[in-house]
């Protein structure tokens, strides 16, 4: 996990929470149109140099409609227990959506953003948008495992 800025906004997904602050609050879903989520989505992976916010897979870039993508648009601070960071553009992310590991010489399949869900607690969460040494809480070995840093 590396420091990710968030200094350039996504104009047409502000543009959209704008014009619809009042349908989007009263409902408190994610529902966005395609082409907008689309945009939002590759708009926050350039920023994050095409990787994924936490294990930084490379992802490719989202196309239109595209079923089963390989990444989505994570929500840093679960809507579950967040419902108001929902619209949020500094609470968003971009995560794959799976990945692949060896156990017990059996390939299990992980999803970074389905994790923390269930696991969130606001007293251990470092946040990659806001702590710019976060790399330094963790070690890595040459299998690709992430270790916290003793």
């Amino acid at each position: 996990m590396r420091f990710i800025g968030k200094s350039k906004r996504c104009d047409e997904f502000d543009t959209y929470i704008k014009d619809n602050v009042q349908l989007l609050s009263s409902t408190g879903k994610w529902n966005l149109p395609t082409d907008i989520k689309t945009k939002l989505h590759n708009d926050i992976l350039k920023q994050q140099q095409g990787l994924c916010i936490y294990c930084q897979q490379e992802l490719p870039e989202k196309e239109n409609a595209q079923y089963l993508p390989e990444s989505i648009i994570e929500h840093l601070r679960p809507r579950t227990k967040y419902p108001e960071l929902t619209h949020i553009f500094c609470n968003l992310s971009v995560a794959c959506k799976k990945h692949k590991q060896k156990k017990d010489k059996k390939e299990l399949i992980d999803f970074c953003e389905d994790r923390k869900d269930e696991e969130y607690d606001e007293d251990k969460f470092l946040n990659p948008h806001e702590l710019v040494d976060i790399e330094t809480y963790f070690e890595y070995d040459t299998e690709g495992n992430i270790f916290a840093h003793q």
